[in-house]
């Protein structure tokens, strides 16, 4: 799926930074750059200063990313050579739509989001790279999947008086179900992921945080995700993270940051 996605061949290499016990080393990169018959150059790690004369010097057309590790290249010094490379593409999972921009405009990559699920067979990838920070839409071999109303206090997907998932809204936050294989079918014919999703009127899913990502505070559910995102959008933040914790026994949402200084 990655390799066909990233539409893979003999004249591509593919450069990965990502340690191999990660699933996104081991079987995107490598199994990519295998399935697609290119070349697979090895990094032994990723550094931001490394990085654009490691890419030059294999000639690297495909760099696979995982999370938010791309973030640093947006943080060097402006060069002439921002664009002097051969990357076309880098591929990966879990890139926020505001570092999609900031790379697709600085140094002119193209982005594909990919979304594989380590619990249930579900494969999506934004094929098309036209909304920044989408996940896309289903590839050929993954589960049916459905957006389900979900109670974000229990985490459990709401269903109607038959048992069966009632479906989310467009542009509802949902829990992100896949059909269950027969032989290991749940009563309702539905597994689900620990991912809240929602769906847009094409079609195409979009993540919103996983249901450990919220926080029950005192004054309602917080989305953690949510907080680092709203961060990120200050240039005075290099780097963000969020996270709940137990205030006097009152779950609060507490953030820390690091400026580009």
């Amino acid at each position: 799926g990655a390799a066909a996605a990233c539409t893979l061949t003999p004249d591509d290499t593919v450069y990965c930074c990502i340690p191999l016990h990660h699933p996104t080393g081991v079987l995107v990169s490598v199994g990519a750059a295998f399935a697609g018959g290119a070349r697979l150059a090895l990094a032994e790690r990723f550094d931001a200063d490394d990085f654009f004369p490691e890419v030059r010097r294999y000639g690297a057309t495909v760099v696979f990313y995982a999370g938010e590790m791309l973030r640093p290249l947006v943080h060097l010094a402006p060069s002439r050579g921002d664009r002097a490379h051969t990357v076309r593409m880098v591929a990966g999972s879990g890139m926020r739509s505001d570092l999609w921009e900031k790379l697709r405009a600085r140094f002119g990559f193209g982005v594909m989001e990919f979304y594989a699920s380590t619990t249930q067979r579900v494969i999506v990838a934004n094929a098309s790279g036209r909304k920044p920070g989408a996940l896309g839409r289903r590839l050929p071999g993954s589960a049916e999947l459905m957006v389900a109303r979900v109670d974000i206090h229990t985490g459990e997907a709401l269903r109607d008086d038959a048992g069966r998932p009632v479906r989310a809204d467009t542009h509802e936050p949902g829990l992100l179900l896949a059909r269950a294989p027969e032989d290991f079918a749940s009563p309702s014919g539905w597994r689900a992921t620990r991912d809240v999703v929602r769906e847009d009127e094409d079609g195409d899913l979009w993540f919103v945080d996983g249901l450990s990502g919220f926080v029950r505070t005192a004054d309602g559910v917080v989305s953690t995700r949510a907080v680092e995102d709203a961060l990120y959008a200050l240039p005075e933040v290099r780097l963000a993270a969020a996270w709940g914790e137990a205030t006097d026994g009152n779950p609060v949402v507490r953030a820390a940051v690091v400026a580009p200084e």
